[in-house]
């Protein structure tokens, strides 16, 4: 039997108000990885320690669980997030080895990091009636990102080009 091959296909999140709000508010979060172990480490000691360290209020941090080996800090602002993330040096106590990391657009994403063409294409045979956006985003979505449609799509009848 030879190898199983799986289809795999790209998935465009459009942008929205919330997804525009919560990356304002990921601004000022940091991604903390654990290391140095294998056991479950109690959140309110992660808090507590940095809230030590970083003289801050343990219960005013924000830590939720991001992912199976990690969580994510929120903090009120930029300037207290930059000193916690305090140049990307680990944070090291007797019982805790912390890395801490920046939170990024591209933190979790599967695929390439960028999309790198910009390509216009034409599709042909698309009822004049459907002419819009929708339908391009529709029809191409898995397989790249829609910028726009081409200002001459108007022009010719059965076209629609991006």
């Amino acid at each position: 039997m030879g190898p199983v091959v799986v289809e795999r296909h790209m998935c465009i999140i459009k942008s929205s108000a919330s997804i525009s709000q919560m990356e304002g508010d990921l601004r000022h979060a940091l991604l903390i990885s654990v290391n140095g172990s294998r056991r479950v480490v109690d959140p309110a000691d992660i808090s507590d320690a940095l809230a030590q360290r970083f003289d801050l209020r343990a219960d005013a941090l924000d830590l939720r669980r991001a992912a199976f080996e990690g969580y994510i800090l929120f903090l009120p602002d930029e300037n207290i997030a930059t000193r916690v993330y305090n140049g990307g040096q680990p944070f090291i106590t007797s019982s805790l080895q912390l890395h801490i990391r920046r939170w990024k657009h591209q933190t979790r994403a599967a695929g390439g990091d960028s999309l790198p063409l910009l390509l216009d294409i034409e599709l042909h045979g698309i009822p004049e009636h459907v002419w819009e956006l929708d339908t391009a985003e529709q029809l191409l979505n898995k397989h790249c990102a829609i910028q726009g449609l081409h200002p001459d799509t108007e022009v010719i009848p059965g076209t629609l080009d991006l």
